[in-house]
Order: C-alpha cells, then sequence, then structure tokens
C-alpha cells in the first residue's frame, strides 16, 4: 500500500496461456501483447497523461501460468 492509493493486480487467467487451447505462436503473441499493454500504460503514467492508472510494476511467475500487471 502506497501512501493510502488504492492498488488493483490486473491478471491473465492461467486457462489463456495453456498450452492445450492454443498454439504455441498465439501463446507467445498473448505474453507479448500483455507486456505491451504494461509497458505502454507505464509510460503513459510517467509521462503525465491523464486518466491512466499508474503501473507499479507487470510479469510473471517462475513457470508463467500468470501474468499480472500491479496499478493504482
Amino acid at each position: 500500500h502506497d501512501g493510502g492509493s488504492a492498488h488493483a493486480i490486473k491478471l491473465l487467467h492461467p486457462s489463456l496461456l495453456d498450452p492445450g487451447n492454443l498454439t504455441e505462436e498465439d501463446r507467445l503473441s498473448l505474453i507479448q501483447r500483455f507486456s505491451r499493454e504494461a509497458k505502454i500504460t507505464h509510460k503513459l503514467s510517467e509521462s503525465g497523461a491523464p486518466n491512466i492508472p499508474r503501473v507499479y510494476d507487470w510479469g510473471d511467475d517462475a513457470d508463467r501460468d500468470y501474468l499480472y500487471i500491479v496499478m493504482e
């Protein structure tokens, strides 16, 4: 918790990354898009763009079962 501000965690559901549901190419594309979303949102929030939540962290767990973005 950071000075009384609320935080949200955006998770990509593990079933969306299940190799049984996707080709490896589609799985990697989904991972890249989620990471790109986090990076772009972070850059926009750092530039002072209005109505863009501040992004504190993003990444995945060790097995890449979960992708996450931590934001305001």
